[in-house]
């Protein structure tokens, strides 16, 4: 990858979101976020989403804040 090869950090879409939460940037319910992705078509397994919320330390409660 590009990005990686320059030294930059890279995220994928979810990680994103969790930042975004984790920062306040955004405010609404990831759970409603992550199943209208899933209902548009967009693929990822619960594993992932699990992951990334012991990651950024976001818990089911905070992601419904």
């Amino acid at each position: 990858m590009i990005a990686k090869s320059l030294g930059l950090n890279v995220a994928g879409s979810l990680a994103l979101l969790f930042i975004a939460k984790k920062k306040g940037i955004i405010n609404e319910d990831l759970e409603l976020i992550i199943g209208e992705l899933r209902a548009r078509g967009v693929r990822f397994s619960d594993k992932v989403v699990e992951e990334l919320k012991r990651m950024y330390n976001v818990s089911d409660a905070k992601m419904k804040q």
